[in-house]
């Protein structure tokens, strides 16, 4: 996998392990989850490269205090940003929507980005629309 791809694939494990590991587990539901989007963004992830980043990330999330892992979570431009939290959305969406806290980190995520409440709420509904993903899966909090 191109270098660009595999640091924007871990920014993005990494993330959704982040809101994922609120609960202090990640299901198998959630990891199926991102895994298949991770394969459907980058489609010539090498054998094993997900089961790599995936690991990696889950002993990091397991052992960082919640400021450490959003160090990891920095992506280096704008357009980087809305792709990560745009994926996040999507994960979200597909994983039945999110706990409050869940929720809290998935803003601590969208503030690292740059994002503020009404910004990320209006990135938000416009990945739900385009996607059709129905608002109240991704909690309401999200749109207030």
């Amino acid at each position: 996998m191109p270098l660009a791809e595999e640091i924007e694939a871990t920014a993005l494990v990494n993330a959704w392990l982040y809101v994922a590991f609120s609960d202090g587990e990640i299901d198998e539901f959630e990891q199926a989850t991102l895994e298949e989007r991770i394969r459907e963004l980058y489609p010539v992830l090498p054998e094993g490269a997900f089961s790599r980043l995936f690991g990696k990330a889950v002993v990091t999330a397991g052992t960082s205090e919640p400021e450490e892992l959003l160090e990891l979570i920095d992506p280096d431009t704008d357009v980087e940003a809305e792709r990560l939290l745009t994926n996040l959305v999507v994960l979200a969406g597909r994983n039945g929507g999110l706990d409050d806290d869940d929720m809290r980190r998935f803003h601590q995520v969208a503030r690292a980005c740059g994002y503020d409440r009404s910004d990320f709420s209006e990135l938000a509904r416009q990945v739900a629309r385009e996607r059709d993903l129905h608002p109240e899966t991704l909690a309401p909090q999200t749109l207030r």
